[in-house]
């Protein structure tokens, strides 16, 4: 089973365009400024297509840019921790359905912590937190970090 940024990516293919269309009325066409955004924009979608999680049978692999980074033993994860970044002062609006949480720590039995995206969805549509929760029944603690808005 693979977990993918999938809405992210179409999102940001909705999204860029308009971006460069409202650049463009504001600055004109600007050939350097073009091309910069471009750059970064193909090492974005380069980056979103490249990072994903596969699980197969009883262990579960990350992948950054398309190669191998981690594989961890499902029945090595201790617990996860979903954690939600809430900025003091702010006033969020919320699109669509996503997420809750900003990111997942999976915590192995030995201490080892890894971080991964919330955003990487199954082709259900359910994150691989939340899916390890509910299929492999390890223990997801939900936690929020406030963060003072200084502006």
């Amino acid at each position: 089973m693979k977990f993918h940024f999938k809405k992210t990516i179409i999102i940001t293919l909705v999204v860029y365009p308009i971006f460069l269309f409202i650049f463009y009325l504001m600055a004109g066409f600007v050939i350097e400024a073009f091309v910069l955004f471009s750059v970064i924009f193909l090492f974005f979608l380069i980056f979103l297509f490249g990072y994903y999680w596969v699980i197969e049978g009883e262990k579960i692999n990350k992948y950054i840019f398309f190669k191998k980074h981690i594989e961890i033993e499902i029945s090595e994860i201790k617990l996860i921790e979903a954690y939600k970044v809430e900025e003091i002062g702010t006033i969020h609006f919320y699109l669509g359905k996503g997420p809750h949480e900003g990111e997942y720590q999976f915590i192995l039995k030995d201490g080892i912590i890894i971080k991964s995206y919330s955003h990487c969805y199954n082709s259900n549509g359910i994150t691989i937190g939340r899916y390890l929760n509910h299929e492999k029944r390890i223990t997801l603690i939900e936690k929020t970090r406030y963060k003072i808005n200084n502006s």
